[in-house]
């Protein structure tokens, strides 16, 4: 090592300070030098200058091999342990170990830097320092704060490498540090006196090349510990970014899906889902008091189920069914003086009874629109029972409660069971799930024995509430032909068929077009008398309605959830940068002086715990996937796959920002 006229000054706002001037020295020998002078007056000027840290000056510093320098501040990875620390710089463990005995540390290997005191970790950075080969090893004021044993045991360790090393201690403590010195250098301004203490001969300083740039697997596999050092940390940004995932997810898929449940719901309620077979001529009559449509009874062709049937088979957007008959047409809609409607004689003789004395045979005709009333319960006529048959009763999304397993089980629609919870004095609809339903399969009056009120009761479980609901009906959902069944058994039905007088069909409301459905289904049937309309363009029970929201997915909920999520990530970045700034300079100043590039282990830290997220939300998921949210959510893969990867780009660029101002 050789300085020629070293000239170094500080430029103040009043003056100008010299430190050095024309500053010449060499040294070529082995051992501990003794650098000595009064406080402030450039030690550790000189050492910043030797060790580079310093370049404003003017002169000539010539270092020949590796020269490592020690700070009076303590430069360790607090959250790491004391083996961790000193394997950044090396992979022999042998000879760490050594080196740890040599300073009585052993017993402290695996024990974390900031558990440690002033004197274990100055012994710590020591001992890495000589980990890094230094052919020229500067320790600016090694003993200093420390107690006796600290001291003495740090001079000892650094007497015993200056054997190989040329090592040299700026310290104010003469009388501590002289007795282990082989020179002593007493600093001036402008020349060094170096004076020898002892006649040992030593060796000259060797010629070692400069501490070389880690390799990419070693600063892999430090940001992996350096990573687990901080476990709750870790932990606590791993969760922020599955929040951050779950945000981008609701926003971009989320969103998405309760819109167009909305939009599902809004059909439904309005009926626009809704087709009814309706004769082709126009309405006889009309009741303005019910806003409904009249027609005369030879308007109408007849259905059987094989008719909706075959309808599913050519469409299976169509997702059920009801077959019926309307009391309007059965009767001549004239009010005689006892209050009841007058029965259509020519219309009723069509449909002959076959009685024999047996009690067997049967009407050729059923299903009424009343049936299902509650006889025991004085419900109003916009409060009667439509029942459905679904094909794919899957496709009907529930609020509450689990899908049909046989015939029994029915779903109810959420109208329907707020009705049903002011009947039976429930406080909650939920509440209805596994209650007896009884329905009925003809029309019952006040003079119906018990045995024949029994005979047409079809006894239904209710399994399930959906909120697909026609504001304009109170609608059961059964499995398919479970209800038809439960009717010819009621009157021991003969024919292969039962036969009505109309057709409704329900479409998936995810359907795109309602329209060419309603006009295939007209293709496929192909009835002289009826065509396929839309429910409120026929019987508009619904016209005038408000329709209120049950229970409707909020979408400025979930837009207001998905911004209070960013709220947590953001709060969590400004405190990592208010508190953690100064820990992060420190470490990218000690990482780069140990060959490790501070950029590439904290982009590789990011990676990590991207990586991470994915069997993380993936198990989150599958908890979420539980709950009613979950599945309106739906699992869609590729989406989740996407939105990953713009969170990755998204933080990578962001990370890159940040560690760019850091170091």
């Amino acid at each position: 090592m050789k300085i020629i006229n070293l000239q170094k000054e500080y430029h103040n706002q009043n003056d100008i300070a010299c430190v050095f001037q024309n500053l010449s020295f060499e040294i070529t020998k082995c051992g501990l030098y003794l650098l000595l002078q009064e406080s402030g007056g450039g030690k550790t000027t000189l050492f910043r200058i030797l060790s580079g840290e310093d370049k404003e000056y003017q002169g000539e510093v010539q270092i020949d091999g590796n020269l490592v320098m020690i700070d009076q501040e303590v430069r360790l990875m607090e959250s790491m342990s004391v083996w961790q620390n000193l394997s950044m710089v090396s992979e022999d463990e042998s000879q760490i170990t050594s080196l740890l005995e040599m300073m009585q540390m052993k017993e402290h290997r695996d024990k974390k830097v900031k558990f440690l005191s002033l004197g274990q970790k100055k012994r710590v950075q020591i001992i890495r320092g000589f980990l890094m080969q230094p052919s020229i090893y500067l320790c600016d004021e090694p003993t200093a704060s420390l107690d006796e044993e600290n001291a003495h045991i740090i001079m000892e360790f650094l007497k015993k490498r200056s054997e190989q090393t040329c090592v040299i201690v700026a310290t104010h403590d003469e009388i501590l540090c002289k007795p282990y010195a082989d020179y002593v250098m007493r600093l001036y301004k402008d020349h060094i006196d170096i004076s020898e203490l002892t006649n040992v001969s030593h060796n000259h300083i060797p010629n070692m090349n400069e501490y070389p740039q880690q390799k990419r697997k070693q600063q892999i596999r430090f940001a992996w510990q350096r990573l687990l050092s901080r476990k709750p940390e870790a932990i606590l940004t791993l969760l922020l970014l599955c929040f951050l995932f779950f945000t981008a997810y609701i926003g971009i898929v989320g969103i998405d899906v309760f819109t167009k449940a909305a939009q599902y719901e809004h059909i439904w309620e309005n009926g626009e889902n809704h087709l009814r077979s309706q004769p082709k001529e126009t309405p006889s009559d009309s009741d303005s008091n019910l806003n409904m449509v009249h027609y005369e009874s030879d308007q109408y062709n007849f259905y059987t189920y094989e008719d909706a049937k075959k309808l599913y088979e050519n469409d299976h957007n169509i997702i059920g069914y009801y077959l019926g008959w309307d009391i309007d047409v059965y009767s001549d809609s004239k009010t005689i003086e006892d209050g009841l409607m007058e029965t259509n004689e020519s219309f009723w003789q069509q449909f002959h009874y076959k009685y024999d004395d047996n009690g067997l045979g049967g009407p050729e005709f059923s299903g009424f629109d009343f049936v299902g009333l509650y006889p025991e319960y004085d419900l109003s006529k916009e409060e009667r029972i439509f029942i459905y048959e679904m094909f794919d009763q899957k496709k009907l999304p529930l609020l509450y409660g689990d899908y049909m397993k046989d015939d029994h089980d029915v779903l109810i629609s959420a109208n329907l069971a707020q009705v049903l919870c002011r009947i039976y004095g429930c406080d909650s609809i939920e509440k209805l799930i596994g209650r007896n339903l009884i329905l009925y399969t003809d029309f019952l009056s006040d003079f119906d024995t018990a045995e024949a009120v029994e005979h047409r009761a079809f006894h239904a479980k209710i399994s399930g509430i959906t909120n697909y609901q026609n504001l304009s009906q109170n609608q059961v959902f059964t499995q398919e032909q479970a209800y038809t069944n439960a009717m010819r058994k009621s009157y021991q039905y003969q024919r292969e068929d039962m036969q009505y007088h109309h057709l409704d069909l329900l479409i998936d409301p995810a359907a795109d077009d309602f329209e060419t459905i309603r006009l295939h289904a007209n293709k496929v049937l192909n009835k002289k008398k009826n065509d396929f309309v839309f429910f409120q363009d026929s019987i508009t029970w619904n016209e005038g309605f408000a329709p209120s929201r049950f229970n409707q997915p909020s979408i400025q909920l979930y837009k207001n959830i998905a911004c209070i999520l960013c709220v947590p990530l953001l709060i969590f970045y400004s405190i990592e940068k208010l508190f953690f700034r100064k820990r992060e300079k420190k470490e990218a100043l000690i990482m780069k002086k140990l060959g490790y590039r501070y950029s590439f282990v904290e982009h590789i830290q990011a990676w990590i715990l991207l990586s991470l997220i994915i069997p993380s939300v993936l198990i989150l998921y599958g908890v979420l996937l539980i709950t009613d949210f979950g599945k309106k959510l739906g699992f869609m893969p590729l989406s989740l796959l996407s939105i990953w990867g713009i969170i990755v780009v998204l933080c990578t660029i962001l990370n890159a920002v940040r560690v760019r101002k850091e170091g």
